[in-house]
């Protein structure tokens, strides 16, 4: 069950100004600012209505509850802990995840992330693992596309068809429009998943359209989730069943 700490991780590294042209600097004092600060802590939690990862239920189409913590250097390094309630085969668990990761400003070509994260379950036996992601976004104006690969190597927990040791690979894109003068964003993201973690080793679609109200420091964001999970697995019929998910959240 991948997760990705940092896959949507803002860059919070402002860009530098341009120089001023001779005649602007000559007329204009220079203004002074204040230190960025060498490390910036933030913490968010929340509800939704569904824990959906990768367009799959992880709390059984039930409602969930997450919370976690970050530390951002000004160089760009971060590190992370994160954790949420799953029902899994029926039982409650809590999933923790932990990661470390940079990221940095590419000027006109974006802005990329780059993380590795350590997965675990509080009474799953033998389902840790690891996984590394990169991500890129690239802000146009009101409009922010987005593009991210996840990859998770071959280990105990993971295994394809036939039981044997198998990787993962995640490839997930979209974009994201915000509404000027508005709180709202609304945004698009399609994800292929082939590996151990899609039914039966096949390729595994998913998608999603979604807005978000961003209000101070709470949010409310309302999605619609799908994939073709069901196709390969008949399992995952009512894990991955369409449907609205409703979310709300606050970060300090």
């Amino acid at each position: 069950m991948p997760r990705v700490l940092h896959a949507h991780h803002p860059c919070l590294a402002a860009s530098l100004l341009g120089l001023w042209s001779g005649m602007a600097a000559a007329a204009e004092p220079a203004v002074k600012t204040a230190p960025v600060p060498a490390l910036r802590w933030s913490t968010t939690a929340g509800m939704m209505t569904d824990y959906r990862y990768r367009g799959i239920s992880y709390s059984d189409r039930r409602p969930a509850g997450h919370a976690g913590v970050s530390v951002e250097h000004r160089s760009g390094a971060h590190a992370g802990l994160s954790g949420a309630s799953v029902r899994i085969d029926g039982s409650r668990d809590l999933e923790l995840t932990g990661g470390v990761g940079w990221s940095g400003d590419l000027g006109a070509a974006g802005q990329i992330d780059a993380a590795v994260n350590y997965v675990g379950y509080a009474d799953l036996v033998a389902s840790d693992y690891v996984e590394a992601s990169i991500g890129w976004r690239r802000p146009v104006g009101p409009v922010t596309p987005f593009a991210d690969i996840a990859f998770t190597p071959a280990q105990t927990p993971l295994r394809g068809g036939g039981g044997r040791l198998a990787s993962n690979l995640y490839l997930h894109g979209g974009t994201e429009w915000s509404v000027r003068g508005s709180p709202l964003t609304f945004r698009a993201e399609l994800g292929r998943e082939r590996g151990s973690a899609a039914p039966a080793g096949r390729t595994k679609w998913d998608w999603q359209l979604g807005a978000r109200a961003s209000l101070g420091r709470f949010g409310v964001g309302l999605a619609y989730v799908d994939t073709a999970a069901a196709r390969f697995d008949p399992e995952l019929r009512r894990l991955s069943r369409r449907g609205l998910v409703l979310s709300v959240d606050s970060g300090f």
